[in-house]
């Protein structure tokens, strides 16, 4: 007897639905397909905020306000965060906004510093003037209260072992007072302990970049004003992406191939410490700079996928269980008649 469409549907074996999950994320991917977005309001706040410290520099070159960067995110959410991290970054230093960076447990460290060098070095930032990663802040309830005043004695040294006092970007900006913003990238709920500590206590601005699963939890605090915007999961991380992409494009104007082989060209780089970053760029590592502009929207469009596929799994599914037991109660009466 031939066997009838919907008996076909509901026989099709786990692997091959795993099989066909697995070709809709990765064909996308490897394909470099960019999926282009709206943007959200509490993506636009975000970014609109880190704007309008650039702007108060500008008018305020002798008092200028510096961005605190946590990087409060550990390796199992790397392919959520990192998106997040890269464009934000990028948004600071196109801005040439001081930035002091620190992160909380030590599995994070790694992460920080090779993350915050690879976006520095596409900016020619300088160490100790442009930006600084103070290293590990741990117990960071402690480092969160002392910056209400000084961090510099809980610290006393950078991750790289240079003293806290010897650093030109440290002899000011080292409390509250000279920040204009934390911004917290997390996979975790140590967002509201900067608002207990950091906001509620010395009135610090902060904003949040964190996992699609934990943003429910700090929509209120947004809604209230407590966080000046958040990027809610890759769908955020993609939104801040297109915003950057068009800030850099306006401020460097030209092609971002030919202005990272450039970069380094015409300089003495024999003044650059290579301890922080190598001031070159090969062909494959310009080419990894450029994915890197694209990651979330290329990430999008592979999640695009996987939900279109999960929904089409539902519907035919459904469908297969309705058309089978109509059939099986139209054969039921049938008998006993």
């Amino acid at each position: 007897m031939k066997k009838k469409w919907y008996d076909v549907i509901l026989q099709i074996g786990k692997p091959y639905i795993y099989l066909g999950m697995f070709i809709v994320v990765v064909v996308p991917f490897l394909a470099k397909c960019e999926m282009q977005t709206y943007e959200t309001d509490i993506s636009k706040t975000m970014y609109e905020k880190i704007e309008s410290i650039y702007k108060y520099n500008q008018k305020n070159a002798d008092s200028e306000m510096a961005i605190l960067f946590a990087f409060d995110y550990g390796p199992s959410t790397t392919p959520e965060n990192d998106p997040m991290v890269y464009s934000v970054l990028r948004h600071i230093f196109l801005r040439e906004i001081p930035l002091l960076v620190w992160a909380p447990y030590v599995p994070y460290l790694d992460i920080a510093e090779t993350r915050l060098n690879r976006i520095a070095k596409e900016y020619k930032a300088i160490y100790g003037k442009d930006y600084v990663f103070l290293g590990l802040a741990y117990p960071v309830d402690a480092y969160m209260i002392s910056t209400g005043s000084d961090f510099r004695p809980l610290f006393n040294t950078d991750y790289y072992g240079n003293d806290v006092y010897s650093i030109p970007l440290l002899s000011k900006y080292y409390s509250y007072d000279n920040l204009g913003l934390v911004v917290s990238i997390t996979s975790t709920s140590m967002p509201l302990f900067w608002l207990q500590y950091a906001n509620a206590l010395f009135d610090q601005e902060i904003s949040v970049g964190t996992t699609a699963v934990s943003a429910a939890d700090f929509y209120p605090f947004v809604s209230s004003g407590q966080f000046q915007g958040m990027l809610a999961g890759l769908k955020g991380a993609a939104e801040y992406e297109q915003m950057v992409e068009r800030l850099e494009n306006k401020i460097i104007n030209k092609d971002i191939k030919v202005y990272l082989s450039d970069l380094y060209r015409d300089i003495d780089t024999s003044q650059i410490n290579k301890k922080y970053f190598e001031p070159k760029f090969g062909a494959e590592e310009i080419q990894v700079a450029i994915n890197r502009r694209s990651q979330a929207r290329r990430g999008m469009s592979s999640q695009f996928g996987a939900h279109i596929y999960v929904i089409i799994l539902i519907l035919f599914g459904n469908l297969g269980y309705y058309f089978k037991n109509k059939e099986s109660n139209k054969t039921t009466v049938t008998k006993a008649r």
